[in-house]
């Protein structure tokens, strides 16, 4: 949904308030496009933020429904969206109006793409894909639902699945197809498929990978994220 320069704004609830919240919430603070009216996340402390209320799920009674989902963690994201729906919310999609987005992308619903991110034409985001700050989905590559690239990571002519983390600076490389619910380290470049499940690290001729043993005993992002 984009608006034009003077518009009315859009009320919105912003589900998830911890790192990435805070982060969006600078953004939409300046944006004429969005007004935040509440910020619904069960773990955050006291009524307000930054004079914004904030609603645990099962108190928000506002009218309100249509909500922008502001985590990076695949975990957190289908956590949060099945209790967001329970209650009658509907993700919309932010695109920041600093970011470049090509008009011949396919950008799922509830996708979150932060300024001077770059997302070329022929590039398909699955839902709830979280595309950081100066992040890049390349033409032809292909990232799956609820993924997330932190900042300054990149995906060429390859396939994310399904809840894929890339933390800082990675960068997948043509035909580097990554599976599902794998997490790759910060400063990883990839030149080769690596199997579903992996936590992937190192260099092109040295990459290695092993499978995750659970999100909370190898955390790569940081905590809220």
């Amino acid at each position: 949904m984009s608006y034009a320069p003077g518009a009315n704004p859009q009320d919105v609830v912003l589900v998830g308030g911890r790192v990435i919240g805070r982060t969006l919430l600078d953004r939409l603070e300046v944006d004429p496009r969005w007004r935040v009216v509440c910020i619904i996340d069960d773990g955050l402390e006291g009524t307000e933020l930054r004079g914004i209320p904030i609603s645990s799920f099962a108190a928000y009674k506002g009218a309100c429904r249509s909500a922008i989902l502001a985590l990076g963690m695949p975990e957190d994201k289908r956590h949060f969206r099945e209790k967001a729906t329970g209650i009658g919310l509907d993700f919309v999609t932010y695109i920041d109006a600093m970011a470049i987005v090509g008009s011949q992308c396919t950008i799922g619903k509830g996708c979150v793409i932060m300024p001077f991110a770059a997302v070329i034409d022929g590039s398909t985001l699955g839902c709830h894909v979280y595309v950081s700050i100066h992040a890049g989905v390349g033409k032809e590559a292909q990232v799956g639902d609820y993924s997330t690239l932190m900042n300054y990571s990149s995906v060429r002519a390859a396939n994310l699945g399904s809840d894929v983390v890339l933390s800082g600076a990675v960068h997948v490389l043509d035909g580097a197809h990554v599976g599902d619910g794998c997490w790759v380290a910060p400063g990883t470049i990839l030149r080769k498929p690596v199997p579903p499940g992996q936590l992937v690290w190192g260099q092109p001729l040295r990459a290695h990978y092993r499978p995750r043993r659970s999100a909370e005993s190898e955390p790569i992002l940081p905590s809220g994220l």
